[in-house]
């Protein structure tokens, strides 16, 4: 379904609430659904904690929390940045590249 609506198949999965464990104990039926998917199992390396009041992303303190997660990451080629659908998420979207570009780090564009 992703890939009829969006023109892009889906590589990854990230378990609910970061299931299956960390970094690789995950649920045996997960695995196997999984594999039978094509896809790789991914848990994030930083929560926006979008979800917490007031919702939505950017702010100075949550900013704050953010950045020694961040910082901690900084070497790794891929990081997973955990975000949810929330209206207030998507407007303070734009703010968070910003914010991730000045500290660095790059996007990377779906494969079709």
């Amino acid at each position: 379904m992703i890939e009829k609506v969006t023109g892009y198949k889906p590589t990854r999965v990230r378990p609910p609430y970061g299931a299956g464990g960390w970094p690789k104990k995950y649920d045996p039926e997960l695995e196997s659904v999984v594999k039978k998917l094509g896809l790789s199992i991914h848990n994030w390396d930083v929560d926006t904690e979008d979800w917490r009041k007031p919702r939505g992303l950017l702010g100075a303190e949550r900013l704050k929390k953010m950045e020694k997660k961040l910082d901690k990451n900084k070497n790794k080629a891929t990081l997973n940045v955990l975000m949810h659908v929330q209206k207030k998420t998507a407007r303070d979207l734009q703010g968070l590249i910003d914010y991730l570009r000045k500290k660095g780090f790059r996007f990377a564009i779906p494969s079709s």
